[in-house]
């Protein structure tokens, strides 16, 4: 069994809707995190992109007809002999990609994989879809919508958990507004500059930073805040994720590459794990998908120094935090995925390199991520760092 290491990670700046990505599409936006990422693993008389064993990469609503890792790998200048693959788990494709990858490294069938993920919402048919059929429900009650299925309509599960746990919009856009000022702060402060890298656009300027950000600013400034599930709902545009765009990439190598290609890696994969859950309980999806990586790694949680858990709404994260010991002072220290924004297909891996900076910065050693996915899924990773 061999170790499996992060030996290099990246990723894109995260687009608003209709924003600075929205006209690329999720092909070309993983292809600049693949080819930023090779660039920052490449050694003096080495290509590593030349030398991988394969790219793994996940998309939540793929548009391409054919592979879009493949697609991204070529429009990244590597070697067509190198072989990819499409990884669909809803919004934890990524994370999923990324514990495939880890899992044949761990048993030998590999020593050098490229993991991606990516997502254009902006351009998604199914973003439309979604926002169609919220209009159509927000002159309802959640009464009315009682026999909604929670596999197509991750809101109003989300909406039905936060009446029954207590979780009132004034608390939702409290931790909302909370998690906004940790991510301005970090951003001012330069925290994601060493995880971020650059794109340039097709006029020609640099987008180098998360757009999200400010875009959000405006929604907690405007006055307009219904409803977006129900009539009667606790849920708005003000504390839950966005449309949005982008790409994330993490270069993983077993020892014994680590060893070949002379790289000191960043961090170690400790442990990994896949949990379902029923679809209308997809708010404790990560609770429980951290106690079950805690179960099988032996690490207590007292050993965890930071928690990044995607914030696909706040109430999921008010539950979240209500139902376990998590210490709210470690978790998303940055801020989530409601001010960063959430590109489905990208935000699996993207709390993990995020995770890993904020570890690197404060000098600690055990991070979780963890997140839940569409139709009641869990998943988290484990690492720790070793810079």
């Amino acid at each position: 069994m061999q170790k499996v290491y992060m030996a290099k990670c990246c990723r894109t700046p995260i687009g608003s809707p209709a924003g600075s990505l929205s006209n690329m599409a999720e092909k070309d936006i993983l292809a600049e995190a693949v080819r930023a990422l090779l660039n920052k693993a490449d050694i003096p008389g080495r290509k590593i992109g030349a030398e991988l064993n394969d790219f793994v990469a996940g998309c939540c609503f793929s548009q391409e007809p054919h592979s879009y890792a493949k697609k991204a790998l070529v429009s990244a200048g590597i070697p067509a002999n190198i072989p990819a693959v499409c990884i669909g788990r809803t919004c934890a494709s990524s994370m999923e990609a990324l514990i495939i990858a880890s899992r044949n490294i761990i048993i030998g069938a590999a020593d050098v994989i490229l993991v991606g993920g990516t997502e254009n919402m902006s351009q998604s048919p199914y973003s439309l879809k979604n926002a169609y059929m919220n209009i159509k429900n927000s002159t309802k009650t959640l009464n009315d919508l009682r026999d909604a299925s929670y596999l197509d309509n991750i809101g109003l599960a989300v909406e039905t958990a936060a009446r029954e746990y207590g979780i009132s919009r004034n608390k939702q856009d409290d931790y909302s507004v909370k998690s906004y000022e940790k991510a301005r702060y970090a951003q001012k402060n330069g925290w994601f500059k060493d995880e971020i890298e650059p794109v340039r656009l097709a006029d020609n300027t640099i987008f180098n930073e998360d757009e999200h950000i400010q875009f959000y600013k405006h929604l907690l400034d405007s006055e307009k805040n219904v409803p977006l599930f129900c009539e009667d709902g606790t849920i708005t545009k003000k504390n839950a994720t966005s449309i949005n765009d982008g790409a994330s990439a993490v270069l993983l190598m077993s020892e014994r590459a680590c060893e070949k290609y002379g790289i000191q890696p960043e961090a170690e994969i400790i442990s990994s794990v896949v949990i379902g859950v029923d679809p209308g309980s997809i708010c404790l999806a990560p609770h429980k998908a951290f106690n079950k990586l805690l179960d099988i790694s032996g690490i207590k949680e007292d050993d965890i120094d930071l928690i990044e858990c995607n914030e696909a709404y706040a109430a999921q994260m008010c539950i979240c935090l209500k139902q376990s010991k998590w210490n709210p002072e470690i978790i998303n220290i940055g801020g989530g995925s409601i001010p960063l924004g959430h590109p489905l297909g990208s935000t699996g891996l993207r709390i993990c390199i995020t995770l890993l900076h904020h570890l690197k910065r404060n000098s600690v050693a055990y991070g979780v991520a963890v997140l839940c996915g569409g139709g009641g899924i869990g998943s988290g990773v484990l690492i720790k760092n070793l810079t």
